[in-house]
């Protein structure tokens, strides 16, 4: 066993726990289902988290790696005011649409209109991404960029949002795409028609009516609920959060800008420059992600050392993993030395994060992390395994079958 004897060790288990810590309950959730990350939580755990750290009414909650909106929808739900960012414009417009407060007579009165007068096809400008064009039919293509168009005739740009939101969560559906773990795969046998466009889009906008039609959402004055683009290791210094309940990036190599790249670049990216950029400067949680914030008073902790070690006379398949593995360690550290600052003397940071193996080599993601808290000034609480999960086929097929954790790790200040 390559770590040993520190109290990270020891853990809760909470099999209730195990089917809050995937999205998949969130498909089937009115408005959550608007626009659901395929890695993140379900709006069961932040309920839980809120229980778990007694946190009352007039609190503030933050979450520095927004995703999908949950953690804000959730305590939203809960009458609990809620800040979050993501350094991901994708995630920032999400989460607000889903927050927002909206006349729905308006909302019906613009799809009205939208829908009479429709999206006819016009020579839009095609952001200067070659991805874009192997991933859609030149008329899907044509039809996505027309309807496009068509939102930005609103001129309130929090009902444009909202129709945008329903544009973007059907991409993925008509382009010739399939997201598969942390990759976007090409699938060019996939035939869709700019009518399948039409189809998927106007059904997802009466869904998310309907939605709204169906929910009462919460609309006191005396909260709060918004979404910001900021880097989760230098976020700004705005106010004092009671709590932060987030899930950073898993160890995984799953890259989001690639996995909602068709999404990122439809609306707010002009060419693959600025694709690459945003991939180089989020978490090194993959291979392609760099360094870009220096982790001034970080100690690394000795188990760390030993794995990486070990990594080094192990044959891998990419040799920038001991290097990405280095650097999410020193990113977390990053994350956390600037959360300290943000939580109120007795707030709580609640983290879901799951361990890795690479070659064979379970790495403790969630020890490691706790420790990493302690150094830069939290006091560990406890750590609540979730459930456990396997290992790819690959993994199991050289080095057999070794079950992951996936946990829950509670920090108090």
């Amino acid at each position: 066993m390559l770590c040993s004897g520190k109290k990270y060790e020891t853990k809760e288990s909470n099999p209730a726990l195990s089917k809050t810590v995937t999205a998949r309950a969130n498909r089937s959730q009115p408005i959550y289902r608007w626009f659901v990350y395929p890695h993140s939580f379900a709006r069961e755990f932040v309920h839980w988290a809120l229980d778990e750290i007694k946190l009352r009414k007039e609190g503030t909650v933050m979450d520095p790696f927004l995703g999908a909106g949950t953690t804000l929808l959730a305590c939203k739900e809960a009458g609990i005011s809620a800040i979050g960012f993501d350094m991901l414009p994708l995630s920032v417009l999400i989460s607000n649409v889903k927050v927002r407060n909206y006349r729905l007579q308006t909302l019906k009165e613009l799809w009205t209109s939208l829908k009479r007068e429709g999206w006819p096809n016009l020579a839009n400008e095609v952001p200067d991404i070659p991805m874009l064009s192997k991933a859609f039919d030149p008329a899907v293509l044509e039809r996505i960029l027309s309807i496009q168009h068509s939102l930005r005739s609103i001129r309130n740009k929090k009902y444009s949002d909202f129709f945008l939101v329903g544009l973007l969560s059907i991409v993925g559906y008509v382009s010739k795409t399939e997201k598969g773990g942390g990759w976007l795969r090409l699938c060019p046998e996939k035939v869709v028609s700019p009518k399948e466009v039409d189809n998927r889009f106007v059904n997802a906008v009466e869904l998310m009516l309907s939605d709204l039609e169906q929910s009462r959402r919460q609309q006191s004055a005396e909260r709060n609920w918004e979404a910001y683009l900021a880097d989760a290791r230098n976020l700004p210094n705005t106010q004092e959060f009671d709590a932060v309940i987030s899930s950073p990036p898993y160890l995984n190599r799953h890259d989001y800008t690639r996995i909602f790249s068709l999404e990122l670049s439809l609306p707010f990216l002009k060419n693959h420059n600025e694709l690459k950029n945003l991939r180089y400067r989020s978490l090194r949680s993959h291979v392609e992600a760099k360094k870009t914030y220096s982790a001034d008073g970080y100690n690394v902790p000795s188990r760390l050392e030993v794995i990486l070690d070990a990594l080094q006379e192990t044959p891998l398949n990419n040799d920038r993993i001991p290097s990405m593995i280095r650097g999410y360690f020193e990113d977390l550290y990053c994350t956390l030395k600037g959360l300290c600052p943000l939580v109120k003397e007795d707030g709580y940071i609640v983290f879901v994060l799951g361990n890795v193996r690479f070659a064979g080599i379970i790495i403790p993601v969630d020890e490691i992390v706790a420790e990493i808290g302690e150094q830069v000034g939290l006091t560990w609480q406890k750590t609540v395994v979730a459930r456990f999960r396997g290992n790819s086929a690959q993994q199991m097929g050289r080095f057999g079958k070794e079950l992951s954790r996936e946990s829950v790790i509670i920090w108090r200040k």
